[in-house]
């Protein structure tokens, strides 16, 4: 059955991935695959050498404790994943979620979802802007999220701490190959139906980026949707992400939808420029394509 993959680590974030899986799941008619991944190198404390310190027969004894001691947390750390996992059924099932299954792995999380991405009905990942690990400041990007969006072929949606009802959804298009598959699927999927969509664009009237928002604005509109398309001029800075994130605020959208590489002078860093400001700074879901 075609299904989207949510990550979870149990954090603050963990809500808004929650919402945000089920309420794609049933405007799509998909089922829900979560997954909790136990990274042990970060789930345990730094070893310490005592090896030096200690005689032979001191050494062996301490050491066998040790063992003892990491098989233990081992199985805590799967009792606790999996009470985590259970908790997080039991929440989506709540949201009239379809059907959800669990998923546990061992390793890294952007290894696990390397795996899950490979099936052909996968479709979507969801995770959380900031996990566990994260820092607290609202402006910090995680490093592990960072690493999951530069990794990841399907569509990633980036779910805020709390989830707002979706009704108006703004697409960021400047006509790049991955901005054309926002439009694209936004045309076979049923998850915008109903949905006011704003599509903006940033440069020059009578420019080719005028043209191809025009032509985009075109097919949403036949295929049903209301749309509101808008070309705003670059500002003297150059500033693409702080034109969108004013966007967002002064519109009061709901969700951004863009693609995770622009032009060539946004194909840097991590996935471009503008798509890792973004993400930082708005407050809203994010849905990326690559």
């Amino acid at each position: 059955m075609p299904h989207l993959i949510a990550c979870t680590d149990g954090s603050y974030y963990a809500s808004g991935v929650y919402e945000a899986a089920a309420w794609i799941a049933n405007r799509t008619h998909i089922s829900i695959k979560l997954l909790h991944v136990l990274d042990q190198k970060q789930e345990q404390p730094d070893d310490v050498d005592l090896s030096g310190a200690l005689h032979l027969e001191a050494s062996r004894e301490l050491f066998a404790e040790l063992a003892a001691l990491d098989t233990a947390r081992a199985r805590l750390l799967e009792v606790k994943a999996r009470a985590l996992l259970e908790t997080a059924v039991k929440y989506l099932r709540g949201k009239d979620a379809r059907s959800v299954a669990t998923v546990l792995k061992q390793g890294t999380l952007v290894d696990a979802l390397a795996e899950l991405e490979r099936e052909p009905k996968a479709q979507m990942v969801v995770i959380g802007k900031r996990g566990d690990y994260a820092a607290y400041d609202h402006q910090h990007l995680g490093a592990k999220l960072e690493r999951v969006i530069r990794a990841c072929r399907r569509p990633i949606l980036v779910a805020n701490q709390t989830f707002r009802p979706i009704k108006r959804v703004l697409i960021a298009f400047d006509g790049a190959a991955s901005s054309e598959k926002v439009i694209a699927y936004a045309l076979d999927q049923s998850l915008l139906k109903g949905l006011d969509l704003h599509v903006l664009s940033v440069g020059a009237p009578r420019s080719p980026i005028d043209q191809a928002l025009a032509k985009a604005a075109d097919r949403l509109q036949n295929a049903g949707y209301n749309v509101t398309s808008v070309l705003r001029q670059d500002n003297a800075e150059g500033d693409i992400e702080q034109l969108i994130t004013d966007y967002v605020r002064d519109e009061q959208m709901d969700m951004l939808m863009l693609g995770a590489y622009g032009h060539a002078r946004q194909r840097h860093l991590i996935v471009g420029k503008t798509t890792t400001s973004l993400v930082r700074l708005c407050n809203i879901p994010l849905l990326i394509f690559k």
